[in-house]
């Protein structure tokens, strides 16, 4: 049995998530930055993307912000470490 594109798209459509919108508030504003990063992975997150019919910036949004969410104890710890830090420096 051959797939449709339309049974393409619902599929792609089931797995489009709209998380970034909950985590950020809507007035923020994005930034432009740049980094180095490896081809083969670009071309990866690049086609991830596209199956969830999400740009490549939306899906790096998300993974990095999956990324804090998951270190928000490190990043405390650092505020603690530089906090202490300006402490001593006065």
């Amino acid at each position: 049995m051959a797939v449709t594109r339309k049974q393409i798209k619902s599929a792609a459509a089931s797995y489009t998530t709209e998380p970034e919108q909950e985590r950020q508030p809507a007035k923020e504003k994005k930034t432009t930055t740049s980094f180095y990063i490896y081809p083969s992975l670009y071309a990866d997150v690049k086609r991830l993307a596209g199956y969830r019919r999400i740009s490549t910036g939306s899906l790096i949004n998300e993974i990095l912000s999956d990324y804090i969410t998951a270190h928000r104890d490190e990043l405390e710890a650092y505020d603690k470490f530089t906090a202490k830090m300006e402490a001593i420096k006065k």
